[in-house]
């Protein structure tokens, strides 16, 4: 547990739980505040929390990251995927909403994936020409595209 102030010098307090081999499981951010309205008026205080919560495969790499604020719905905001090797293959990003707006899907709204030549190097971030095969650049939430030479 941390506790310390912000930028408007309210207290914020962090709570970390971790697992065996030290990676953070969840990390819970506690924001407490005063709100007074624009009008005057009644002001009143409480607390804001956030919670990360993170998954971990066999070989304690990064998987899936949850976000959560207050009592709201959980959000899926990141997944990875890697080879064999441990190299990272595909990163999905953030998450887009169901019809209502309200039920998170676990589609992301980006994905990048990751190339590497025989040496381990990276050679392409959602690489150029596979991403014209395809055609549609939205379809495919590919955002951008590198080729390192």
């Amino acid at each position: 547990e941390t506790k310390g102030n912000n930028h408007e010098g309210k207290e914020e307090t962090e709570l970390f739980t971790y697992d065996f081999a030290g990676a953070v499981l969840e990390r819970s951010r506690i924001h407490h505040f005063t709100y007074y309205p624009a009008g005057g008026g009644l002001g009143y205080s409480g607390d804001l929390i956030r919670k990360v919560r993170n998954e971990y495969d066999h070989a304690a790499r990064l998987k899936n990251t949850w976000i959560q604020v207050d009592e709201q719905p959980e959000i899926w905001t990141c997944s990875n995927t890697y080879n064999e090797l441990g190299q990272l293959l595909t990163l999905r990003l953030h998450n887009w909403l169901s019809g209502n707006g309200t039920i998170p899907v676990q589609k992301a709204a980006q994905t990048l994936n990751y190339r590497y030549n025989v040496r381990g190097w990276l050679t392409a971030i959602n690489d150029v020409e596979d991403v014209k095969e395809r055609g549609d650049y939205w379809e495919w939430n590919c955002i951008m595209m590198m080729a390192i030479l």
